[in-house]
């Protein structure tokens, strides 16, 4: 009896130890090999066109993460996330541009012809050209056409925002399908529930959506907006922070 316990707590402790061993092979093998090798589909979605700070991707069926390089081709299944303080442009064969902020996470999938942009976290914004774009987040789905839009969307809370600055788009979560139009926002709690749309009272017409400004003491940047409804008596509030996911 006591020698069946014996082998019965080795091959209890080597059991972890040969599944850590083979993963830590597995790892070393990936990072040999590079990002570049054994691709199931050689067809790119995207390229990465400008990155800055600490940006990484991570293919499909694969444990490590690689830099992304200065116009850096991006496969189907795809994992791109950001760290603090860095972002990248991601273009697309149709011409439509997606701009993912500081701390984000995403997947790029693809499904019936249409790309589609599975959102984790953090912030994003897309312009559309065309209907080759779809952006999902949990069970939530954004189809946008011939659009720009900022989204947001923070880990921890797991509430979705959608921005709309130009054109319309379709936002559907739980069954209900909302449309969404220039200068409006819609929200979905943790649930995927939308549980808001409304009107913004202003509207930024410079600088651009996703602009990036090297700025010193000798350099300036002008900001400009407008009402979006002549009628409407509502005050707007400016903030400013370095977290573009702060509201």
């Amino acid at each position: 009896k006591i020698i069946v316990q014996l082998f019965r707590h080795v091959a209890m402790l080597t059991i972890p130890f040969l599944l850590l061993a083979g993963s830590a092979t597995l790892l070393v093998r990936e990072l040999g090999a590079g990002p570049d090798v054994e691709l199931a589909d050689p067809a790119p979605l995207a390229a990465a066109r400008v990155s800055r700070g600490d940006v990484q991707r991570r293919l499909s069926k694969r444990m490590a993460w690689y830099n992304v390089k200065p116009e850096q081709w991006l496969y189907e299944h795809d994992m791109i996330r950001t760290a603090d303080a860095s972002s990248t442009r991601i273009e697309f064969a149709d011409g439509s541009s997606l701009d993912v902020g500081p701390d984000s996470l995403i997947t790029l999938e693809k499904s019936k012809g249409r790309i589609v942009i599975d959102f984790v976290s953090g912030n994003l914004s897309l312009k559309t050209l065309g209907k080759g774009v779809v952006i999902k987040s949990g069970e939530a789905s954004i189809a946008a056409d011939d659009a720009e839009l900022r989204l947001s969307k923070k880990i921890r809370a797991g509430a979705l925002t959608v921005d709309m600055t130009s054109g319309t788009a379709a936002l559907e979560a739980a069954g209900s399908v909302v449309k969404l139009a220039q200068n409006q926002r819609g929200t979905l709690d943790a649930s995927g529930t939308i549980t808001q749309v409304v009107s913004l009272p202003v509207a930024l017409l410079k600088p651009g959506t996703g602009s990036v400004w090297a700025l010193d003491r000798k350099r300036k940047v002008t900001f400009e907006w407008e009402k979006t409804r002549k009628d409407d008596t509502r005050l707007a509030t400016l903030e400013i922070a370095r977290d573009p996911g702060f509201r």
